[in-house]
């Protein structure tokens, strides 16, 4: 004798979404675990920025740090090596440089040597755990610290300096000489190569003698 089937009781299925206020719960926890993973850096050419995400500035991983927005692009700069010694380690610093711009028309470009001095280091103590650091963060550092040193210059002004030196052409790339920094080759382009004597530029930054005019140096 057959038995009878056990018939099945239809219903409405019950939901698999998760209430409102677990979700939220959800959603915070996720936020708490992005919060606490550790800072990356970040590789041009190997990692992507996703959407939405920006790169932020990380104070513990400079030493020093300061930033400057120059008037055109300038796609390639150099260091030009001083007479003030090496490996200098008494704050506040001076360097020089010199830079190529990417201006809006060929008669515009120019070379740009540059003296940065009163480099002041970052405050050593570390920061509230609540800051956050951004571009702009080094307008916002405390630099009066609390250090007895004061001769390592933390609250020192940065001074900037520079002479400009007309140029025919964008700049894509330049180079100082190792064993004279004063000769600088540009790359321009309108593929041409041009050697510059900056040796007038320099002087005159350091205060031995006058600031050349624009457009008298020549390749």
């Amino acid at each position: 004798e057959k038995m009878p089937k056990n018939k099945k009781k239809k219903g409405k299925a019950k939901s698999q979404i998760a209430p409102p206020s677990l979700l939220g719960q959800r959603s915070r926890e996720e936020e708490e675990e992005e919060d606490a993973a550790p800072a990356r850096f970040f590789r041009p050419g190997i990692d992507k920025l996703e959407e939405g995400e920006e790169l932020v500035f990380d104070p513990s991983t400079y030493v020093m740090y300061h930033a400057l927005k120059p008037e055109w692009p300038s796609l390639s700069f150099d260091i030009l090596r001083d007479e003030l010694g090496g490996n200098r380690t008494r704050y506040p610093m001076t360097m020089f440089a010199v830079t190529g711009s990417q201006a809006a028309t060929a008669s515009q470009n120019k070379l740009t040597v540059v003296k940065l001095s009163n480099l002041s280091r970052l405050p050593k103590t570390a920061p509230d755990e609540n800051d956050e650091f951004t571009a702009d963060s080094e307008a916002v550092v405390d630099l009066e610290g609390d250090d007895d040193d004061d001769d390592n210059g933390d609250d020192a002004e940065p001074v900037l300096e520079h002479v400009d030196v007309s140029h025919p052409a964008a700049i894509n790339r330049l180079r100082s000489c190792p064993h004279k920094s004063a000769l600088v080759a540009t790359w321009g382009d309108d593929r041409t190569v041009r050697v510059f004597d900056l040796s007038a530029h320099v002087a005159s930054l350091n205060g031995l003698g006058p600031k050349p005019a624009w457009g008298a140096t020549g390749p």
